[in-house]
């Protein structure tokens, strides 16, 4: 409700909500704020690719993350954080909170993720991107969405032998898929 948002929201807040219209979320590359997004049964299911820019001073480690959720259910998630200067919170912004992938134990660098691919075809749609991910270790991953599947897949090139980890913390499920 309004009532649990911030003083700043009441800023762009309008007395009434604005006219219901019919409305159906598609697919897009929003490269600015670091995003590739697939959206599939009108929008129901959501997949994104994450990693960008500086995305208006996003600057947190989550280069080629996977977000995957579908009506409430909330299979992968970005966690989000809470606050940007309590150190508390600070895990809430690491690699390992957003499903993205770490070399040798360790949280990226904020390097920016390049979209190489972005094509959607109504039920069949792919992207890919790539991102240096840890130093001279560059990493592409490819998310390819159809209805009813995804195939998601990471390759990584590094002169020297690494150990790729792929955190995979499912959120907590809070609806059905159908």
């Amino acid at each position: 409700t309004r009532a649990s948002l911030s003083w700043r929201a009441l800023l762009m807040a309008t007395p009434e909500p604005p006219p219901h219209r019919d409305w159906t979320p598609s697919s897009a590359s929003r490269e600015q704020e670091g995003l590739a997004v697939m959206r599939r049964e009108r929008g129901r299911v959501f997949v994104g690719l994450e990693g960008g820019g500086d995305a208006g001073g996003h600057g947190h480690p989550d280069a080629l993350a996977l977000t995957l959720q579908a009506d409430a259910a909330r299979f992968l998630e970005d966690p989000g954080t809470g606050s940007y200067v309590d150190r508390s919170l600070f895990w809430y912004r690491s690699t390992l909170a957003h499903h993205a992938p770490l070399v040798n134990g360790a949280s990226q660098g904020v390097e920016p993720a390049a979209v190489l691919n972005f094509e959607e075809r109504g039920g069949a749609g792919w992207m890919r991107k790539r991102a240096l991910i840890a130093p001279q270790v560059m990493a592409t991953r490819a998310c390819i969405v159809l209805d009813g599947y995804l195939v998601d897949v990471l390759e990584w090139t590094a002169p020297e032998s690494v150990t790729i980890t792929l955190p995979v913390a499912a959120g907590v499920a809070r609806g059905a898929v159908g």
